[in-house]
């Protein structure tokens, strides 16, 4: 057991002390401790450590963890909660990017005790300064926003599971930033996806690999395409199997996994155009995948948005249409074009995965009338159909 006494200093002070034993026999002693309760805290302290038969040390002798290795927990656990792939990248790079910046400011790997509001407004300030910016030029509002947001969000996880008696953790704290709304602008209308189809299909292909697949067109005509018809997002294009397809009742399964939000990952079977069955069946069978990959690295199957900006480019469609949206575009084009042909409302969010509210727990999908909303889809133009249309133009 440890025992506290009082002493006086030779100037007078008054001090505590604890001393104990360790399990190995050997006495020892705390000295110049400032008040009584800080005595208490240490008494406890080592006999709790001596209790469990460890040699106590003090705390500034035990390692304290960086947010580094906070931040690495933090990531394992968002893989353990069954985040998606890309929102898990997402937010390892808006942390990595605060580390960064945190570590060059403070000279040395960042802790805990480091947290402050000031530290959180500096590095939002440092967001917006040109310098800064991967391009030279400030960050929008919108990227300093969920940057900042991301970080926060951390801090509260550090706190949540900070070990007082090891590394204390201050509260967190908030700058007030809000998302500035976004900017109304026009959807693509039909026209304007089946010319940027044609402009990706238009895209040599310098892959030997997908040259000895068969493919007569470059794999971003297959996704935007596919897009097109369907409105699904991007990567889930790219996730697609061949094997969620039937053709034969023009059915397409997207599967739990390649749901982004809590309603999409439920899975859904959605109906398709007869227009785009029709296209699928011309599709040559290259691999697996729906639409195989020409990239190679560590990501083969992740879609660079700067590839589909230069299919845009190419087919000349406003930039108000695509510029910052250039795959999303697509989502918002079925979306609008749907809405314009009357489309049930209800059908369009079932088909396109989003949350149709109080609605969906009274109202199963099967009865939505989506195999209508479907049917309203154009079949698209083709190349020789543009080039008629250009001409009487």
């Amino acid at each position: 057991m440890a025992s506290t006494r009082t002493y006086t200093t030779k100037t007078g002070a008054k001090r505590w002390s604890v001393r104990w034993r360790d399990p190995d026999g050997a006495q020892r002693e705390r000295r110049g401790l400032p008040d009584k309760r800080s005595a208490t805290a240490l008494k406890k302290d080592v006999e709790a450590a001596v209790g469990q038969g460890f040699r106590w040390e003090p705390r500034d002798a035990r390692p304290v963890p960086t947010l580094w290795d906070l931040s690495e927990d933090l990531l394992i656990e968002c893989r353990v909660r069954g985040l998606r792939p890309r929102s898990i990248e997402r937010k390892a790079q808006s942390i990595g990017l605060w580390l960064r910046w945190l570590e060059d400011s403070l000279g040395r790997a960042p802790i805990c005790e480091d947290l402050d509001r000031k530290m959180l407004t500096a590095f939002a300030v440092s967001l917006a300064d040109p310098v800064t910016g991967r391009h030279l030029h400030g960050r929008a509002a919108s990227t300093i926003y969920k940057h900042v947001a991301e970080v926060e969000l951390a801090w509260r996880w550090f706190w949540d599971r900070a070990d007082e008696e090891k590394y204390p953790c201050p509260r967190p704290r908030t700058i007030g930033l809000r998302n500035p709304p976004p900017a109304e602008r026009p959807s693509p209308s039909w026209s304007d996806m089946d010319a940027v189809c044609l402009a990706a299909a238009r895209i040599p292909i310098r892959s030997s690999s997908l040259l000895r697949c068969g493919l007569d067109r470059h794999p971003l005509h297959y996704i935007a395409v596919t897009m097109r018809y369907t409105g699904l997002r991007v990567q889930q294009v790219m996730d697609l199997r061949w094997s969620d397809f039937d053709l034969e009742h023009c059915i397409m399964t997207v599967r739990p996994e390649l749901g982004k939000s809590q309603q999409e990952r439920r899975g859904r079977d959605v109906p398709l155009s007869a227009h785009f069955v029709a296209e699928l069946k011309t599709w040559p069978l290259a691999s697996e995948w729906l639409v195989p990959t020409w990239q190679a690295g560590s990501k083969p199957r992740v879609v660079r948005a700067r590839d589909m900006v230069k299919a845009w480019i190419a087919a000349g469609i406003d930039e108000a249409k695509w510029k910052g949206r250039p795959d999303h575009a697509f989502r918002a084009g079925l979306q609008s074009g749907l809405k314009r042909l009357r489309a049930d409302d209800e059908a369009v969010k079932q088909l396109v995965g989003h949350s149709r509210g109080v609605r969906g727990r009274y109202v199963d999908a099967p009865s939505l009338p989506m195999h209508e909303a479907v049917g309203l889809i154009p079949p698209r133009l083709t190349d020789s159909v543009m080039r008629e249309t250009e001409a009487a133009a």
